[in-house]
């Protein structure tokens, strides 16, 4: 299990009262684990302040929805560890100062 993924399940679960380990990544945050758009909110800040990132409205709308089939743990493990990615490649391609 990576670290993200260990956050990500650790956030759904403080948030929606569940132990992260009864965390399936089948598991809908609305249909199997009662999530409401308030809980969505708070698992997005969450993630946010936890990882140092910005989830984009775009995922936001996909993947943290209560309409939206896409909702699933596993799924959104997998936008935040692409995020995540992103953001370390961005950082390591950034060119390093030079000491004189």
């Amino acid at each position: 299990m990576s670290e993200v993924e260990k956050i990500v399940k650790k956030v759904i679960g403080e948030v929606l009262g569940i132990k992260k380990e009864s965390l399936s990544e089948n598991s809908h945050l609305t249909a199997d684990l009662g999530a409401d758009e308030y809980d969505y909110s708070k698992i997005v800040l969450r993630l946010e302040d936890s990882l140092k990132i910005t989830i984009p409205d775009q995922i936001c709308e996909k993947y943290f929805s209560i309409s939206s089939p896409e909702a699933t743990v596993g799924n959104i493990i997998q936008q935040i560890e692409s995020l995540v990615e992103k953001l370390i490649l961005k950082e390591a391609s950034k060119p390093q100062p030079r000491h004189p």
